[in-house]
């Protein structure tokens, strides 16, 4: 037997080989603001040594945007909402001011039909093509991040939480200092060296990814630990059968007929493909089956990312971090006495777009000026306001001679180019620009948002 078949396990393996690929090329729009700062408990890989971290899933709700059919069959961008186990959030960093948030703009990435965005107005408004055809700002990044729930299984210890200065942050209201979970960084470490800190086995973090680690992960899920079952616990005995469509299961890729190479099988598969039957665009879903599975005459499960634990660290090279997979454990599955801790964070509610309000105060963002004078009412177009013409002013009598410059005596050279006295320019004086009774031009500001 095939997979492909049962629909609890079509939902449950859709969830990263499929929208993984798809949310690659959408943006999402979340949920309300943030109560906790996020950057408190995200994790960090070690430099130092191995960590060995476990995925966990969540039921998050993402925007994303498709080409489907409309009323007259033309093909439009569509608003359409998945559940993956993951979020994809998008950040923006001012290198002038040195501070970032999270990007309000929504799924769509164009100008005109994007939401309000500080951060997008100065990315637009300093940005320019290269000499590769990339959009660049010399001032305001635009980055996509891929969140996840992750739990380390690292030692943490509950210490005080420092600022930027070093400092101990405490309460303003009652003089009492913030802890955090701090994770143990092994030899010499001060913590396991006091005896008054409060220490545990495990925690659960939230894990922002860049796009280049986040397809280390992907690459790793496919090439390797795609090849194992969870239900028989077997590794190396599920294949690949087909490539069909979502939308009425259409065969697009036969695998046991096919001439296409792995790479434009991998192609196609992480893009859409608009169906010929019913003129849909999504993602392919795959039909595989597990060899041991189909003997026993059961349905094999496909392993992800959140069925194994990893073992990962992060090299340094030059300026750049490296994020390596150096192996894992599994398939396996979670005991019952863990399935209490681990529990996926509220991703929506920590990574939530940040409000005008607090990006024009972060990007030091100035309103524009309020429009003086009587406006007009809607529906009316005002005719256009003529100035009057010039008319030189009449001169009774001839001008005076201007008097000859003045003779300087000749000054002693001290080592610099003695510069010769010029002769006093005049300027005519210019008429002055009249405005309506009762109107000021507005100052001019150095940047208004469009």
């Amino acid at each position: 037997m095939s997979y492909g078949k049962n629909e609890e396990d079509q939902k449950r393996i859709s969830s990263f080989r499929r929208e993984s690929a798809a949310l690659s090329k959408s943006q999402p729009r979340t949920g309300g603001k943030a109560k906790i700062p996020a950057f408190l408990d995200e994790y960090k890989p070690s430099t130092s040594c191995i960590d060995t971290v476990r995925l966990i899933p969540g039921a998050y709700a993402q925007d994303k945007i498709i080409l489907a059919p409309d009323a007259a069959g033309q093909m439009v961008p569509t608003l359409t909402q998945t559940i993956c186990d993951f979020i994809k959030i998008t950040e923006h960093y001012d290198g002038y001011y040195r501070k970032g948030c999270i990007c309000s703009a929504g799924p769509f990435n164009d100008r005109e039909h994007r939401k309000p965005c500080h951060g997008c107005d100065i990315f637009f408004a300093t940005g320019a093509r290269n000499e590769n055809g990339r959009f660049e700002s010399t001032r305001m990044s635009k980055q996509n991040k891929f969140v996840f729930s992750v739990w380390d299984y690292g030692v943490y210890h509950n210490n005080y939480q420092l600022d930027a200065q070093g400092n101990v942050r405490a309460n303003k209201n009652t003089g009492k200092p913030y802890m955090q979970w701090q994770k143990c960084i092994g030899q010499g470490c001060p913590s396991c060296r006091a005896s008054n800190i409060e220490t545990k086995q495990g925690c659960m973090r939230c894990w922002p990814l860049s796009y280049t680690w986040f397809q280390v992960l992907r690459q790793q899920d496919i090439n390797v630990i795609g090849r194992n079952c969870v239900r028989c616990l077997n590794q190396n005995c599920v294949n690949s059968v087909s490539w069909n469509t979502a939308c009425c299961g259409t065969c697009v890729i036969d695998m046991r007929t096919t001439q296409m190479t792995t790479e434009e099988i991998n192609k196609a598969a992480n893009n859409e493909f608009t169906c010929q039957r019913c003129r849909t665009t999504g993602m392919l879903n795959e039909v595989y089956e597990c060899g041991h599975c189909v003997q026993r005459g059961q349905y094999g499960v496909r392993a992800s990312l959140f069925d194994v634990d990893l073992n990962i660290t992060v090299v340094q090279s030059g300026v750049n971090k490296i994020l390596q997979v150096t192996g894992f454990t599994g398939p396996n599955v979670i005991p019952d006495a863990w399935k209490e801790y681990l529990k996926p964070m509220d991703l929506l509610a920590r990574y939530a777009p940040d409000s005008l309000e607090v990006q024009a105060k972060r990007f030091n963002v100035q309103p524009p000026p309020p429009q003086l004078g009587p406006q007009p009412q809607q529906g009316y177009a005002p005719p256009p306001m003529q100035q009057p013409a010039y008319q030189a002013p009449q001169q009774p009598w001839a001008p005076q001679q201007a008097a000859p410059p003045p003779v300087y005596p000749p000054q002693p050279s001290f080592g610099q180019p003695q510069q010769a006295p010029t002769q006093p320019q005049q300027y005519a004086q210019q008429p002055q620009q009249s405005y309506p009774q009762g109107f000021t031009p507005p100052p001019a500001t150095p940047y208004s948002r469009r």
